[in-house]
């Protein structure tokens, strides 16, 4: 599951963006984020020792490609993107078989960009469990592609809860739970936020699509129960729809983003100064599975301006958040990332890994990697290796770049070329999909040491 984007809480007209608020024209720093990269599926660390090829064919040129463990989709846009063409191919260890295509509209789908007031309401597309994808308002089933009409009202943003089959859809003030299948919401439930902004009015719907890649998250375990963090502001119970509310120590308007650790939950959060146009004294709180008032509270330091937490694939520790915040220490993370701002984007400077080496990206060609995403910049399991890509238009985020975390070095992948477009797709941990958009060719790759 992926949780290792752009991690923000809408406040104050703005988006609390790395370590960053963006109210208006103006930034504003912030404590790192809180979220943590859950990646069910993240790379075995066994892609360390190289790749090899498994299988190859060819599909359409110039498309982009998405994956299940057992489907890949690709979408093709050509000259008239309102009858691009969607094509959902059955996947296994000898290569892919075409199962179905349907033409799509694709004429509205863009790539968020934080705190953007003409993001789309409807992310590209999304896979809800492995039975069905989303775009737009239509529902495909995966194996046949048949169609049917989304459940939720048509102004729900939807966030898809992985590998729970629930899709969680806000609106204003209300969120809602809805299982695989069904036609009515499981529960619905009034949220609210733990302190008012500026401005005051809670807007689930809009701190959502202002965010980056905010429509995927994953259940948090505690306490015997599975909840969900909603645009790192609100939490709910995905079976019950009850929602945890917090007491923030922060008069309002406030600033928070609310994430977990491995005991409860953890709440970064500042009292925001309208008429200095900056945020005040920066608090670190942690909370019990049931939330309520913080079983501590630290003040922070000043946030650094560009350096990121770089997460394992697994749920941090109080100490943890406690290095990272207080100390601005990721020695117990997979490591740290440095990103500059360009056209709105956080693009990847270099990587320090705790384990390993600093990998310096600076000097790649700019006509080939434009912009490194920090969103896209992710670990294998144990952080043996680390990858680097770029957001595409049908919300997937696959990886142009993998290193070997200890060593720095390129890791090659045979038949691809990622300085002419080729990107990389991970389907499961011990297989990686590579798709070249020049000519098409298609390619699995298993970990040379499973050979």
């Amino acid at each position: 599951m992926v949780i290792a984007v752009i991690v923000g809480a809408l406040t104050l007209s703005g988006v609390v963006v790395g370590g960053r608020l963006i109210a208006g024209d103006v930034n504003y720093a912030r404590p790192p984020r809180v979220e943590e990269n859950l990646d069910s599926d993240a790379p075995s660390d066994s892609w360390a020792g190289g790749a090899a090829r498994q299988w190859s064919t060819t599909i359409d040129a110039g498309a982009s490609v998405f994956t299940t463990p057992d489907h890949l989709f690709s979408v093709k846009t050509g000259d008239d993107p309102q009858t691009s063409t969607l094509t959902a191919y059955t996947m296994n260890g000898s290569g892919v078989t075409q199962a179905w295509t349907a033409a799509v509209d694709t004429s509205a789908d863009s790539v968020a960009v934080s705190g953007a007031e003409d993001n789309p309401i409807y992310p590209s597309f999304l896979l809800w469990t492995k039975n069905t994808l989303i775009h737009g308002r239509t529902l495909y089933d995966i194996t046949t592609g048949a169609t049917s009409d989304a459940p939720w009202p048509a102004d729900a943003v939807p966030v898809v809860v992985k590998d729970e089959g629930v899709v969680v859809a806000c609106q204003q003030t209300t969120c809602a739970g809805y299982r695989e299948g069904a036609a009515e919401p499981a529960w619905s439930s009034t949220v609210h936020d733990a302190v008012p902004g500026s401005p005051a009015q809670t807007d689930a719907a809009a701190r959502i699509t202002k965010m980056v890649d905010p429509n995927y998250t994953n259940a948090v375990s505690l306490a015997d129960a599975k909840y969900v963090i909603i645009a790192y502001h609100y939490v709910i119970n995905i079976d019950t729809g009850q929602v945890v509310d917090f007491s923030v120590p922060d008069n309002p308007p406030g600033v928070y983003s609310i994430g977990h650790t491995d005991e409860g939950w953890s709440i970064a959060s500042t009292y925001f100064d309208v008429a200095a146009k900056s945020p005040t004294q920066w608090h670190l709180s942690f909370y019990g599975p049931a939330g309520g008032e913080p079983t501590s509270t630290q003040d922070t330091p000043d946030p650094p301006d560009t350096t990121y937490p770089l997460y394992y694939p697994r749920t941090p520790t109080k100490d943890d958040h406690r290095r990272m915040f207080l100390h601005h220490d990721y020695s117990t993370l997979a490591g740290s990332v440095t990103a500059a701002e360009e056209n709105k984007k956080l693009c990847v400077q270099k990587i320090e890994m705790s384990n390993g080496t600093t990998i310096d990206v600076t000097g790649l060609d700019k006509n080939a990697f434009p912009c490194l995403e920090r969103e896209a910049t992710k670990v294998s399991t144990n952080g043996d290796v680390v990858m680097v890509g770029m957001r595409q238009v049908t919300n997937a985020v696959p990886f142009s770049l993998m290193y070997n975390a200890a060593t720095g070095e390129q890791i090659a992948f045979e038949g691809m070329d990622p300085a002419s477009g080729a990107t990389f797709t991970v389907a499961a941990p011990k297989q990686i999909i590579g798709y070249s958009p020049t000519d098409g060719t298609l390619t699995g790759y298993t970990p040379t040491s499973s050979q």
